[in-house]
Protein backbone atom coordinates (compact mmCIF):
# COMPACT_ATOMS: atom_id res chain seq x y z
CA UNK A 1 0.00 0.00 0.00
CA UNK A 2 1.26 3.56 -1.00
CA UNK A 3 2.61 5.65 2.02
CA UNK A 4 1.93 9.42 1.40
CA UNK A 5 4.00 11.74 3.15
CA UNK A 6 3.75 15.66 3.33
CA UNK A 7 7.34 17.72 4.03
CA UNK A 8 6.01 21.03 4.93
CA UNK A 9 8.32 23.84 7.03
CA UNK A 10 9.17 27.40 6.96
CA UNK A 11 10.65 28.90 3.63
CA UNK A 12 14.64 29.01 3.58
CA UNK A 13 14.30 25.70 6.17
CA UNK A 14 16.72 23.16 4.04
CA UNK A 15 13.09 21.76 2.28
CA UNK A 16 14.43 21.58 -1.04
CA UNK A 17 17.89 20.08 0.00
CA UNK A 18 16.31 17.09 1.83
CA UNK A 19 13.43 16.52 -0.71
CA UNK A 20 16.29 16.18 -3.43
CA UNK A 21 18.15 13.96 -1.27
CA UNK A 22 15.00 11.25 -0.47
CA UNK A 23 13.60 11.39 -4.23
CA UNK A 24 16.28 11.84 -6.12
CA UNK A 25 15.62 12.11 -9.57
CA UNK A 26 12.00 10.22 -9.23
CA UNK A 27 10.42 14.14 -9.17
CA UNK A 28 7.84 15.33 -10.89
CA UNK A 29 7.38 19.26 -10.86
CA UNK A 30 3.95 21.01 -11.99
CA UNK A 31 1.49 23.75 -10.58
CA UNK A 32 -1.23 23.09 -7.49
CA UNK A 33 -4.75 23.31 -9.55
CA UNK A 34 -6.16 26.65 -9.96
CA UNK A 35 -2.96 28.47 -8.54
CA UNK A 36 0.73 29.14 -10.11
CA UNK A 37 2.11 27.94 -6.60
CA UNK A 38 4.78 25.58 -7.82
CA UNK A 39 3.90 21.52 -6.96
CA UNK A 40 6.46 18.68 -6.35
CA UNK A 41 6.17 14.99 -5.94
CA UNK A 42 8.33 12.54 -5.47
CA UNK A 43 9.12 8.13 -4.99
CA UNK A 44 11.33 8.22 -2.02
CA UNK A 45 14.66 6.44 -3.45
CA UNK A 46 14.44 3.58 -0.61
CA UNK A 47 11.15 2.79 -1.83
CA UNK A 48 8.75 3.32 -4.34
CA UNK A 49 5.75 3.14 -2.57
CA UNK A 50 6.47 5.87 -0.66
CA UNK A 51 5.43 9.06 -2.27
CA UNK A 52 6.78 12.37 -0.52
CA UNK A 53 5.01 15.48 -1.37
CA UNK A 54 7.10 18.64 -1.01
CA UNK A 55 4.70 21.56 0.40
CA UNK A 56 5.22 25.26 -0.21
CA UNK A 57 7.18 26.88 2.32
CA UNK A 58 4.95 28.99 4.55
CA UNK A 59 5.46 30.31 7.88
CA UNK A 60 2.06 29.61 9.29
CA UNK A 61 -1.19 28.11 8.21
CA UNK A 62 -3.38 30.84 8.26
CA UNK A 63 -4.79 31.72 4.95
CA UNK A 64 -3.19 35.38 3.81
CA UNK A 65 -1.31 33.61 0.98
CA UNK A 66 -1.47 31.47 -2.00
CA UNK A 67 1.26 29.32 -0.63
CA UNK A 68 -0.29 29.16 3.12
CA UNK A 69 -3.81 28.28 1.38
CA UNK A 70 -2.62 25.39 -0.82
CA UNK A 71 -0.15 23.68 2.21
CA UNK A 72 -3.22 23.93 4.49
CA UNK A 73 -5.96 22.78 2.25
CA UNK A 74 -3.05 19.76 1.36
CA UNK A 75 -2.94 18.98 4.89
CA UNK A 76 -6.85 18.80 5.30
CA UNK A 77 -7.47 16.85 2.44
CA UNK A 78 -6.08 13.57 4.26
CA UNK A 79 -4.04 12.42 1.33
CA UNK A 80 -1.35 12.78 3.93
CA UNK A 81 -0.69 9.85 6.24
CA UNK A 82 1.86 11.60 7.83
CA UNK A 83 3.15 15.04 8.13
CA UNK A 84 7.48 15.37 8.05
CA UNK A 85 7.69 19.06 9.51
CA UNK A 86 11.20 20.61 9.03
CA UNK A 87 12.94 22.81 11.58
CA UNK A 88 15.26 25.00 11.22
CA UNK A 89 17.11 23.81 14.42
CA UNK A 90 19.36 27.10 14.73
CA UNK A 91 15.87 29.04 14.61
CA UNK A 92 13.83 26.59 16.84
CA UNK A 93 11.26 28.83 18.51
CA UNK A 94 10.45 30.78 15.20
CA UNK A 95 10.08 27.48 13.20
CA UNK A 96 7.61 25.59 15.86
CA UNK A 97 4.97 28.37 15.31
CA UNK A 98 4.29 25.97 12.08
CA UNK A 99 4.63 22.90 13.98
CA UNK A 100 2.27 23.90 16.87
CA UNK A 101 -0.18 24.57 13.80
CA UNK A 102 0.35 21.42 11.84
CA UNK A 103 -0.34 19.06 15.41
CA UNK A 104 -3.31 20.85 16.20
CA UNK A 105 -4.72 19.21 12.71
CA UNK A 106 -4.33 15.90 14.16
CA UNK A 107 -2.31 14.12 11.42
CA UNK A 108 0.46 11.99 12.59
CA UNK A 109 3.61 14.03 13.02
CA UNK A 110 7.44 13.50 12.30
CA UNK A 111 9.45 16.36 13.02
CA UNK A 112 13.20 16.78 11.46
CA UNK A 113 15.69 18.70 13.17
CA UNK A 114 17.45 20.27 10.21
CA UNK A 115 20.71 21.85 10.42
CA UNK A 116 21.78 19.98 13.91
CA UNK A 117 25.31 20.37 12.96
CA UNK A 118 25.19 24.24 13.00
CA UNK A 119 23.74 23.85 16.55
CA UNK A 120 26.34 21.90 17.72
CA UNK A 121 29.20 23.73 16.10
CA UNK A 122 27.33 26.94 17.87
CA UNK A 123 27.94 25.00 20.90
CA UNK A 124 24.38 25.02 21.74
CA UNK A 125 22.10 21.81 22.38
CA UNK A 126 18.66 20.29 22.22
CA UNK A 127 17.33 18.05 24.47
CA UNK A 128 15.19 15.64 21.81
CA UNK A 129 13.50 13.62 23.99
CA UNK A 130 11.98 16.32 26.57
CA UNK A 131 10.92 18.34 22.92
CA UNK A 132 9.39 15.19 21.71
CA UNK A 133 7.49 14.88 25.16
CA UNK A 134 6.35 18.33 25.33
CA UNK A 135 5.40 18.39 21.29
CA UNK A 136 4.06 14.30 21.35
CA UNK A 137 5.25 12.99 18.62
CA UNK A 138 8.89 11.37 17.24
CA UNK A 139 11.89 13.98 16.99
CA UNK A 140 14.77 13.04 14.33
CA UNK A 141 17.99 15.08 14.74
CA UNK A 142 18.87 15.58 10.43
CA UNK A 143 21.10 17.57 8.49
CA UNK A 144 19.82 17.32 5.07
CA UNK A 145 22.52 19.04 3.47
CA UNK A 146 25.32 16.57 4.73
CA UNK A 147 22.82 13.52 4.37
CA UNK A 148 23.02 13.25 8.54
CA UNK A 149 19.33 11.20 9.64
CA UNK A 150 17.68 11.11 6.79
CA UNK A 151 17.05 7.11 6.96
CA UNK A 152 16.39 7.27 10.58
CA UNK A 153 14.10 9.97 9.53
CA UNK A 154 12.16 7.71 6.94
CA UNK A 155 11.87 4.87 9.14
CA UNK A 156 10.10 6.85 12.25
CA UNK A 157 8.08 8.57 9.22
CA UNK A 158 6.86 4.87 7.74
CA UNK A 159 5.87 3.55 11.46
CA UNK A 160 3.98 6.67 12.44
CA UNK A 161 2.21 6.43 9.20
CA UNK A 162 1.21 2.72 9.28
CA UNK A 163 0.37 3.63 12.78
CA UNK A 164 -1.79 6.42 11.85
CA UNK A 165 -2.37 8.40 15.59
CA UNK A 166 -2.24 11.75 15.66
CA UNK A 167 0.46 13.39 18.08
CA UNK A 168 -0.64 13.10 21.58
CA UNK A 169 0.87 16.40 22.65
CA UNK A 170 1.33 18.74 26.21
CA UNK A 171 1.59 21.69 24.50
CA UNK A 172 -1.79 23.95 24.86
CA UNK A 173 -2.85 27.45 25.65
CA UNK A 174 -3.99 29.39 28.94
CA UNK A 175 -6.98 28.59 30.92
CA UNK A 176 -9.48 31.15 29.46
CA UNK A 177 -8.36 29.84 25.73
CA UNK A 178 -8.89 26.53 26.60
CA UNK A 179 -11.92 26.83 28.38
CA UNK A 180 -13.29 29.29 25.44
CA UNK A 181 -12.60 26.36 22.55
CA UNK A 182 -14.08 23.55 24.78
CA UNK A 183 -17.68 25.60 24.27
CA UNK A 184 -16.60 26.14 20.66
CA UNK A 185 -16.69 22.31 20.13
CA UNK A 186 -19.55 21.96 22.43
CA UNK A 187 -21.63 24.69 20.31
CA UNK A 188 -20.61 23.07 16.64
CA UNK A 189 -21.09 19.63 17.84
CA UNK A 190 -20.40 16.87 15.14
CA UNK A 191 -19.78 19.14 12.79
CA UNK A 192 -16.19 19.29 13.76
CA UNK A 193 -16.01 16.04 15.09
CA UNK A 194 -13.09 14.06 13.70
CA UNK A 195 -9.00 14.63 13.68
CA UNK A 196 -9.34 18.54 12.80
CA UNK A 197 -11.79 19.23 15.62
CA UNK A 198 -9.27 21.19 17.54
CA UNK A 199 -8.37 23.16 14.36
CA UNK A 200 -11.76 23.88 13.49
CA UNK A 201 -12.90 24.91 17.02
CA UNK A 202 -9.67 27.22 17.12
CA UNK A 203 -10.13 29.01 13.62
CA UNK A 204 -14.02 30.00 14.35
CA UNK A 205 -13.01 30.80 18.17
CA UNK A 206 -10.26 32.94 15.82
CA UNK A 207 -13.40 34.32 13.34
CA UNK A 208 -11.56 33.03 10.16
CA UNK A 209 -14.01 33.66 7.52
CA UNK A 210 -12.46 30.82 5.44
CA UNK A 211 -13.61 28.20 7.84
CA UNK A 212 -16.72 29.59 8.71
CA UNK A 213 -17.81 29.95 5.21
CA UNK A 214 -16.25 26.18 4.93
CA UNK A 215 -18.30 24.79 7.47
CA UNK A 216 -21.47 26.26 7.07
CA UNK A 217 -22.90 26.46 10.28
CA UNK A 218 -26.10 27.78 11.38
CA UNK A 219 -26.63 31.23 11.78
CA UNK A 220 -27.70 30.54 15.75
CA UNK A 221 -24.50 28.19 16.36
CA UNK A 222 -22.22 31.11 14.89
CA UNK A 223 -23.74 33.78 16.93
CA UNK A 224 -23.11 31.38 20.42
CA UNK A 225 -19.81 31.04 18.79
CA UNK A 226 -19.09 35.12 18.58
CA UNK A 227 -20.50 35.55 21.74
CA UNK A 228 -17.59 33.39 23.45
CA UNK A 229 -15.59 35.26 20.99
CA UNK A 230 -16.41 38.39 22.73
CA UNK A 231 -16.28 37.32 25.93
CA UNK A 232 -12.63 36.32 25.64
CA UNK A 233 -11.38 39.50 23.85
CA UNK A 234 -13.15 41.44 26.67
CA UNK A 235 -11.41 39.46 29.45
CA UNK A 236 -8.02 39.65 27.33
CA UNK A 237 -8.38 43.13 26.02
CA UNK A 238 -7.45 41.91 22.83
CA UNK A 239 -8.62 39.96 19.56
CA UNK A 240 -9.06 36.86 19.23
CA UNK A 241 -6.68 36.06 16.36
CA UNK A 242 -3.76 37.73 18.31
CA UNK A 243 -4.60 36.45 21.82
CA UNK A 244 -4.58 32.78 20.55
CA UNK A 245 -0.85 33.65 18.21
CA UNK A 246 0.75 35.52 21.45
CA UNK A 247 -0.46 32.13 23.34
CA UNK A 248 1.38 30.05 21.15
CA UNK A 249 4.57 31.93 20.89
CA UNK A 250 4.63 32.08 25.05
CA UNK A 251 3.57 28.18 25.06
CA UNK A 252 6.89 27.85 22.48
CA UNK A 253 8.91 29.75 24.30
CA UNK A 254 8.64 27.99 27.82
CA UNK A 255 9.23 24.90 25.84
CA UNK A 256 12.14 26.38 24.14
CA UNK A 257 13.78 27.25 27.16
CA UNK A 258 13.19 24.25 28.97
CA UNK A 259 14.44 22.14 25.62
CA UNK A 260 17.04 24.51 24.30
CA UNK A 261 20.16 25.32 25.87
CA UNK A 262 22.52 28.31 24.44
CA UNK A 263 25.97 27.85 24.61
CA UNK A 264 27.27 30.37 27.36
CA UNK A 265 28.85 32.94 24.18
CA UNK A 266 27.28 36.30 23.99
CA UNK A 267 25.05 37.45 22.36
CA UNK A 268 25.65 38.67 18.64
CA UNK A 269 24.97 42.69 18.11
CA UNK A 270 22.40 41.67 16.07
CA UNK A 271 20.66 39.92 18.43
CA UNK A 272 21.32 42.47 21.23
CA UNK A 273 19.62 44.98 19.04
CA UNK A 274 16.13 42.71 18.32
CA UNK A 275 15.86 42.50 21.94
CA UNK A 276 15.47 45.76 22.39
CA UNK A 277 13.54 47.17 19.24
CA UNK A 278 11.56 44.17 18.62
CA UNK A 279 10.14 44.52 22.55
CA UNK A 280 6.50 44.13 22.93
CA UNK A 281 6.32 47.59 25.72
CA UNK A 282 9.40 49.64 23.88
CA UNK A 283 9.23 48.30 20.24
CA UNK A 284 6.42 51.14 19.25
CA UNK A 285 8.27 53.69 21.81
CA UNK A 286 11.62 53.29 19.54
CA UNK A 287 9.59 53.25 16.60
CA UNK A 288 7.85 56.82 17.16
CA UNK A 289 11.42 58.03 18.29
CA UNK A 290 12.91 57.24 14.71
CA UNK A 291 10.64 57.82 12.78
CA UNK A 292 10.38 61.52 14.23
CA UNK A 293 13.56 61.91 13.78
CA UNK A 294 14.02 60.82 9.92
CA UNK A 295 10.61 63.40 9.45
CA UNK A 296 12.67 65.68 11.38
CA UNK A 297 15.83 65.29 9.22
CA UNK A 298 14.04 64.83 5.71
CA UNK A 299 11.61 68.01 6.50
CA UNK A 300 13.12 70.20 8.92
CA UNK A 301 16.95 70.49 8.70
CA UNK A 302 18.59 68.97 6.10
CA UNK A 303 15.93 68.54 3.39
CA UNK A 304 14.48 71.96 4.03
CA UNK A 305 18.34 73.37 3.44
CA UNK A 306 17.87 71.55 0.03
CA UNK A 307 14.40 72.69 -0.86
CA UNK A 308 15.01 76.52 0.64
CA UNK A 309 17.82 76.75 -1.78
CA UNK A 310 15.21 75.50 -4.52
CA UNK A 311 12.61 77.56 -4.17
CA UNK A 312 14.08 81.15 -2.80
CA UNK A 313 17.28 80.62 -5.37
CA UNK A 314 16.70 78.81 -8.51
CA UNK A 315 13.21 79.39 -8.76
CA UNK A 316 13.32 82.39 -6.53
CA UNK A 317 14.34 86.04 -6.47
CA UNK A 318 18.70 83.82 -7.43
CA UNK A 319 21.54 85.46 -5.85
CA UNK A 320 22.96 88.45 -5.68
CA UNK A 321 26.16 88.77 -7.22
CA UNK A 322 29.70 91.42 -7.44
CA UNK A 323 28.56 92.20 -3.88
CA UNK A 324 30.84 95.26 -4.10
CA UNK A 325 32.88 97.11 -1.30
CA UNK A 326 31.00 100.21 -2.38
CA UNK A 327 27.52 98.92 -2.12
CA UNK A 328 27.96 97.57 1.12
CA UNK A 329 29.17 101.18 2.54
CA UNK A 330 26.42 102.68 0.72
CA UNK A 331 23.87 100.04 2.40
CA UNK A 332 25.65 100.66 5.95
CA UNK A 333 25.26 104.51 4.97
CA UNK A 334 21.72 104.47 4.41
CA UNK A 335 20.84 102.16 7.64
CA UNK A 336 22.58 104.89 9.47
CA UNK A 337 20.46 107.53 8.24
CA UNK A 338 17.27 105.94 8.55
CA UNK A 339 18.14 105.63 12.59
CA UNK A 340 17.67 109.72 12.29
CA UNK A 341 14.21 111.07 12.50
CA UNK A 342 14.95 113.10 9.53
CA UNK A 343 16.20 110.50 7.49
CA UNK A 344 13.28 108.23 8.05
CA UNK A 345 10.99 111.38 7.22
CA UNK A 346 13.03 111.89 4.23
CA UNK A 347 12.68 108.08 2.94
CA UNK A 348 8.78 108.11 3.48
CA UNK A 349 8.72 111.09 1.41
CA UNK A 350 10.54 109.26 -1.28
CA UNK A 351 13.11 112.20 -0.99
CA UNK A 352 16.03 109.10 -0.42
CA UNK A 353 15.86 105.84 -1.85
CA UNK A 354 17.44 102.47 -0.47
CA UNK A 355 20.81 102.01 -2.66
CA UNK A 356 20.44 99.97 -6.10
CA UNK A 357 22.43 97.43 -6.54
CA UNK A 358 22.20 97.54 -10.53
CA UNK A 359 23.94 101.05 -9.70
CA UNK A 360 26.68 99.22 -8.24
CA UNK A 361 27.12 96.00 -10.68
CA UNK A 362 25.05 93.64 -8.18
CA UNK A 363 22.78 91.53 -9.88
CA UNK A 364 20.54 88.48 -9.40
CA UNK A 365 20.70 85.11 -10.62
CA UNK A 366 17.80 82.88 -10.62
CA UNK A 367 15.64 80.95 -13.21
CA UNK A 368 12.66 83.73 -12.78
CA UNK A 369 14.84 86.45 -12.69
CA UNK A 370 17.01 85.01 -15.93
CA UNK A 371 13.81 83.87 -18.37
CA UNK A 372 11.83 87.09 -17.25
CA UNK A 373 14.73 89.70 -17.69
CA UNK A 374 15.35 87.61 -21.42
CA UNK A 375 11.51 87.37 -22.13
CA UNK A 376 10.81 91.75 -21.73
CA UNK A 377 14.41 91.95 -24.33
CA UNK A 378 12.65 90.17 -26.91
CA UNK A 379 8.97 92.48 -25.92
CA UNK A 380 7.03 88.97 -25.47
CA UNK A 381 3.44 89.58 -24.21
CA UNK A 382 2.40 89.77 -20.70
CA UNK A 383 -0.09 86.70 -21.31
CA UNK A 384 3.29 84.79 -23.30
CA UNK A 385 5.37 86.20 -20.02
CA UNK A 386 2.82 85.25 -17.49
CA UNK A 387 2.37 81.51 -18.73
CA UNK A 388 6.42 81.47 -18.81
CA UNK A 389 7.36 82.72 -15.56
CA UNK A 390 3.97 81.95 -13.52
CA UNK A 391 2.77 78.74 -15.10
CA UNK A 392 5.82 76.47 -16.44
CA UNK A 393 8.46 77.68 -14.05
CA UNK A 394 6.72 78.36 -11.15
CA UNK A 395 4.94 75.06 -11.57
CA UNK A 396 8.17 73.00 -12.33
CA UNK A 397 10.11 75.07 -9.39
CA UNK A 398 7.16 74.08 -7.02
CA UNK A 399 7.38 70.44 -7.71
CA UNK A 400 11.34 70.09 -7.30
CA UNK A 401 11.42 72.26 -4.69
CA UNK A 402 9.61 69.56 -2.46
CA UNK A 403 12.00 66.69 -4.74
CA UNK A 404 14.70 67.22 -1.96
CA UNK A 405 13.05 66.31 1.14
CA UNK A 406 11.33 62.99 -0.86
CA UNK A 407 15.20 62.45 -1.86
CA UNK A 408 16.37 62.36 1.58
CA UNK A 409 13.45 60.98 3.57
CA UNK A 410 13.54 58.25 1.20
CA UNK A 411 17.52 57.77 1.78
CA UNK A 412 16.60 57.31 5.40
CA UNK A 413 14.04 55.05 4.73
CA UNK A 414 16.38 52.98 2.44
CA UNK A 415 18.83 52.86 5.13
CA UNK A 416 16.02 51.75 7.74
CA UNK A 417 14.99 48.94 5.38
CA UNK A 418 18.50 48.31 4.46
CA UNK A 419 19.29 47.12 7.89
CA UNK A 420 16.54 45.20 9.03
CA UNK A 421 14.76 47.50 11.06
CA UNK A 422 11.41 47.95 8.43
CA UNK A 423 11.07 44.30 8.88
CA UNK A 424 11.16 44.40 12.48
CA UNK A 425 8.89 47.22 12.69
CA UNK A 426 6.39 45.23 10.16
CA UNK A 427 6.40 42.65 12.83
CA UNK A 428 5.36 45.17 16.16
CA UNK A 429 2.66 46.55 13.15
CA UNK A 430 1.65 43.57 12.95
CA UNK A 431 -0.92 43.19 15.89
CA UNK A 432 -2.63 46.42 15.50
CA UNK A 433 -2.58 45.95 11.43
CA UNK A 434 -4.89 42.85 12.13
CA UNK A 435 -7.54 44.72 14.06
CA UNK A 436 -8.15 46.96 10.42
CA UNK A 437 -7.90 43.64 8.75
CA UNK A 438 -4.37 44.31 6.93
CA UNK A 439 -0.76 42.39 7.84
CA UNK A 440 2.11 44.16 9.15
CA UNK A 441 2.99 44.48 5.77
CA UNK A 442 0.80 46.92 4.96
CA UNK A 443 3.15 49.47 7.21
CA UNK A 444 5.59 50.00 4.76
CA UNK A 445 3.67 51.59 1.65
CA UNK A 446 1.67 53.38 4.71
CA UNK A 447 4.63 54.96 5.99
CA UNK A 448 6.11 55.52 2.36
CA UNK A 449 2.76 57.15 1.29
CA UNK A 450 3.24 60.03 3.90
CA UNK A 451 5.99 60.97 1.45
CA UNK A 452 4.54 60.40 -1.97
CA UNK A 453 1.09 57.46 -3.13
CA UNK A 454 3.26 56.98 -6.27
CA UNK A 455 5.95 54.59 -4.35
CA UNK A 456 3.72 53.74 -1.92
CA UNK A 457 1.53 52.26 -3.96
CA UNK A 458 4.23 50.03 -5.95
CA UNK A 459 5.75 49.35 -2.57
CA UNK A 460 2.53 47.23 -2.13
CA UNK A 461 3.87 44.18 -4.26
CA UNK A 462 5.61 43.46 -1.38
CA UNK A 463 2.30 42.07 0.42
CA UNK A 464 1.85 38.72 -1.27
CA UNK A 465 -2.02 38.26 -0.24
CA UNK A 466 -4.06 39.77 -3.00
CA UNK A 467 -7.15 41.12 -0.69
CA UNK A 468 -4.21 42.92 1.55
CA UNK A 469 -2.76 44.83 -1.30
CA UNK A 470 -6.03 46.35 -2.72
CA UNK A 471 -6.84 47.31 0.63
CA UNK A 472 -3.46 48.87 1.95
CA UNK A 473 -3.74 50.46 -1.91
CA UNK A 474 -7.14 51.68 -1.17
CA UNK A 475 -6.77 53.01 2.65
Amino acid sequence: MAINIALAGNPNCGKTTMFNDLTGANQYVGNWPGVTVEKKEGKYRGDKEVVITDLPGVYSLSPYTPEEIVTRDYLMSGKPDVVVNLVDATNLERNLYLTTQIIDLGIPVVLALNMMDLVEKNGDSINVAELSRHLGCPVVETSALKGRGMDALMERAIAEAKKGTAPTTEFGFGQKVEEALAKVIDIAGARISGRHARWYAIKLLEGEQLTIDKLNLPAGELSKIAAVREALEDAEDDDAESIITNERYDAIGDVCAECVKKSPKAMTTTQKIDRVVTNRILGIPIFIVIMFLVYYISVSTVGTLVTDWANDGLFGDGWLYTNTEAYDAAVEEFEGVLETAEGAAAFEAGEIEEPDPADYGLYHVGVPVVVGGWLEAVGAAPWVQSLVLDGIIAGVGAVIGFIPQLIVLFILLGFLEGCGYMARVAFIMDRIFRRFGLSGKSFIPMLIASGCGVPAVMATKTIENEKDRRMTIMT
